[in-house]
């Protein structure tokens, strides 16, 4: 089965990255319009602002030095986590999976069989964020 979708992805890798590449000017036109309208209603996005500011000095003051200590390996076991995720869902079983703080991390697939799909899937999948 892993072979066969392996297959489809190969043959629809270069039709889905043209078509973001073509997709591109567009969605910078929408940002470019949602800004518009965050400046347009900024009374309305001031709270949310006011909060961002806010967050981001208790970051810089108070969370940094523990993000630094501890949170390089939840972030490296959510990216390799979302690795797993693909490769399972290609029907790429996978055979180690390694996160740590300082070293990075890494997940060895079972097989010769690779995609480009799994690679990719952390840098547009929030693994976190899914219920």
């Amino acid at each position: 089965m892993s072979a066969l979708v392996n297959s489809v992805l190969r043959l629809v890798k270069w039709p889905v990255a043209l078509a973001s590449v073509a997709a591109l000017p567009g969605a910078v036109l929408a940002f470019r319009d949602e800004i518009e309208a965050v400046v347009d209603a900024f009374e309305a996005v001031r709270p949310f602002l006011y909060g961002a500011v806010g967050y981001f000095v208790l970051w810089w003051f108070i969370l940094r030095r523990r993000w630094m200590r501890e949170g390089t390996f939840w972030a490296t076991f959510e990216h390799e986590l979302t690795h797993t995720v693909f490769s399972l869902l290609t029907f790429n079983p996978v055979r180690e999976f390694m996160a740590t703080g300082k070293k990075g991390g890494y997940i060895m697939r079972h097989g010769g069989s690779h995609n480009w799909l799994v690679p990719i899937s952390p840098y547009f999948f929030p693994t976190l964020s899914v219920p």
